[in-house]
């Protein structure tokens, strides 16, 4: 096998920080932390480093980021389609996110008028508290799919997902916009169906491995504070000492001379066989 480059796990780990910060370096994220830009005048020399011990055979975006991003776009299809479902007949007003950042100020003034609300400190005010945080650059993804690993059939499921609601945007309630977002949510609602009887088998795997290895590591440690206790070896029992069989015959007399509920019938048939060994 051939030199791979390493993953952003990899590096992460190398570098003592979290796979989020290293993704945000690797996209110029405008927005990052201390953290992450102490991180960025060393990712090349870290990079360098994981890469020459080929931690990892993967691409520098691994498997795992290809999956947070296919359920990225899943989950905002479901979430949009079921807000605007449970928001259907009240006041409400949809907004482009790229006009609310490159000019907050009409939006808000739109939303103002159409719903009757009433916004202090005005959005006419100059300067104002909103200007300190609005950036058109504020935003966890770009428009487009390039490079994009998500699946054609869920691209083209957001792509109309967002085509719907911006005419709702635009152009307001109609019958003939609510039946296709209907269409579109019976169309995620059937993916997502499929999708799950496609893992099903696979995730009861996991599930059942996931079980075992917990109880393993209980047992463990269980042992260790045993042991550590000094209490290794030591058992408790599970039933009380034995009885002879004078104490169980007594016993079963006993419980026979006074009424016995369903629950205890049972245990009684058991206790007469035991006193006749």
């Amino acid at each position: 096998m051939g030199p791979t480059s390493p993953g952003l796990k990899d590096v992460a780990k190398r570098a003592g920080v979290s796979v989020k910060t290293v993704s945000n370096v690797m996209n110029a994220y405008p927005h990052v932390s201390p953290t992450a830009k102490a991180f960025n005048a060393n990712f090349a020399t870290l990079y360098e480093q994981v890469a020459a011990q080929r931690v990892r055979p993967s691409c520098l975006y691994a498997a795992d980021d290809d999956a947070r991003e296919v359920t990225a776009v899943g989950g905002w299809i479901n979430v949009a389609l079921m807000t605007e479902r449970l928001t259907q007949g009240s006041p409400r007003a949809l907004v482009h996110y790229p006009r609310l950042t490159a000019d907050w100020r009409a939006e808000a003034t739109r939303v103002r008028d159409l719903l009757g609300l009433h916004l202090d400190p005005a959005p006419e005010v100059t300067p104002h508290p909103v200007d300190d945080f609005i950036d058109p650059d504020l935003r966890r993804r770009q428009p487009g799919w390039d490079d994009s690993q998500v699946p054609q059939f869920l691209q083209a499921l957001g792509e109309a997902t967002f085509r719907a609601l911006a005419e709702l945007a635009d152009h307001g309630d109609s019958v003939e916009r609510a039946a296709r977002l209907d269409e579109l949510r019976e169309e995620y609602r059937t993916l997502h169906s499929d999708a799950l009887d496609l893992v099903r088998a696979h995730t009861q795997r996991e599930r059942t491995a996931a079980v075992r290895e917990v109880r393993r590591k209980a047992r463990e440690s269980a042992r260790q504070r045993a042991a550590a206790s000094g209490e290794q070896g030591a058992q408790p029992s599970r039933r009380p000492a034995g009885r002879t069989p004078e104490q169980l015959r007594a016993r079963v007399k006993e419980l026979e001379s006074s009424w016995i509920p369903g629950a205890v019938r049972g245990r009684l048939s058991s206790l007469r066989r035991r006193s006749r060994s």
